[in-house]
């Protein structure tokens, strides 16, 4: 359980760390070839993530050349996924109510053209039974 007073952080940390893990995402699907297949959470962008990917591509392909690199990226987008996992769960009276962890990071994602959202006024928290 996150207390309130870290709640708007804890947010923050999981939208950085789902983007992370879908930059990864997405050039080990490159990489891979469509053989791994990237998931790129509702409240990112794809195309700009694909943009970015494409940007650095070569050095992803240089480092992931070789069997041993190619399992080490997997365990590592794995192990990413599990933090991620484990960060919702820890959110989860605060998204419980609207279904998924999306729209609540939705409401606090960083706004086009610079800025915060993290003005928004916190959803309320689902009752302790």
């Amino acid at each position: 359980m996150i207390p309130e007073d870290t709640y708007e952080h804890t947010v923050a940390q999981y939208w950085y760390e789902a983007l992370g893990l879908a930059v990864s995402e997405v050039a080990f699907e490159r990489v891979t070839q469509g053989k791994w297949r990237a998931e790129v959470p509702s409240f990112l962008d794809r195309q700009k993530i694909e943009g970015l990917v494409q940007l650095h591509l070569r050095v992803v392909q240089d480092s992931l050349g070789t069997a041993l690199g190619m399992r080490l990226m997997e365990t590592d987008i794995i192990e990413q996924r599990r933090f991620l996992d484990d960060l919702a769960e820890k959110l989860r009276p605060w998204w419980k109510h609207l279904g998924t962890i999306d729209p609540l990071v939705e409401m606090f994602m960083p706004m086009p053209g610079g800025g915060s959202a993290f003005h928004k006024q916190l959803p309320p928290t689902e009752p302790a039974p």
